[in-house]
């Protein structure tokens, strides 16, 4: 299937997975442009995966936690080798609050959806810095913690959703009441949330 552009797999019963045994030996799915939605295991190696579709720009992954993992760590800095990616949602097919994660995203990256990671605010600073951001998902518990302290900028972002997050204070503390200059829509919901942004 070196042709293959676009792969879609649906379904909570339905686990798609790149082959953990052989896969430095298979073949590279360079013309693959879409692939929603891999199963990722802690137990395997995400660059292994990403050097396999070195083209991909839209792309879903479900994490899951393998029993025999001993890793508290998931790595997902390969992720800023997709070099062509603009499109990506990570959400986790199991449990993963036992685990911290780690992540570096592309810089050509326009659209994030993130669902359920549990990640602590601090590391949001990394998704601050991506350039070309122009739409932001933060789904149930994408991240915990009831302050959201801002300290960068979202130059390009026009579209912000907030849902269900433990969110109880948003403060703008280096931005000067600019953290989203290109700002168009925000959709809170289920958010009890006091903002001290300037508008």
């Amino acid at each position: 299937m070196n042709k293959l552009r676009h792969l879609h797999v649906t379904g909570m019963a339905v686990a798609c997975s790149l082959p953990s045994g052989d896969l430095e030996n298979s073949n590279k799915l360079h013309n693959l442009d879409t692939f929603s939605t891999v199963n990722v295991s802690l137990k395997q190696s995400l660059e292994e995966i990403v050097r396999k579709i070195p083209n991909i720009c839209r792309l879903e992954i479900k994490l899951s936690q393998a029993k025999e993992s001993f890793n508290r760590t998931l790595v997902l800095d390969s992720l800023s080798q997709l070099e062509s990616l603009e499109s990506l949602e990570v959400f986790p097919l199991n449990e993963l609050l036992s685990h911290s994660i780690d992540y570096y995203f592309p810089s050509p990256l326009k659209d994030l959806t993130l669902n359920q990671l549990h990640l602590p605010w601090s590391k949001i600073s990394l998704i601050e810095e991506l350039p070309n951001l122009e739409v932001l998902k933060l789904l149930i518990d994408s991240f915990v913690g009831t302050r959201w302290d801002m300290k960068g900028r979202f130059p390009k972002l026009r579209f912000l959703s907030s849902v269900n997050l433990g969110v109880v204070e948003w403060t703008d503390t280096d931005c000067d009441g600019d953290c989203f200059p290109s700002l168009q829509k925000l959709l809170l919901i289920e958010v009890s949330l006091k903002v001290e942004i300037l508008v």
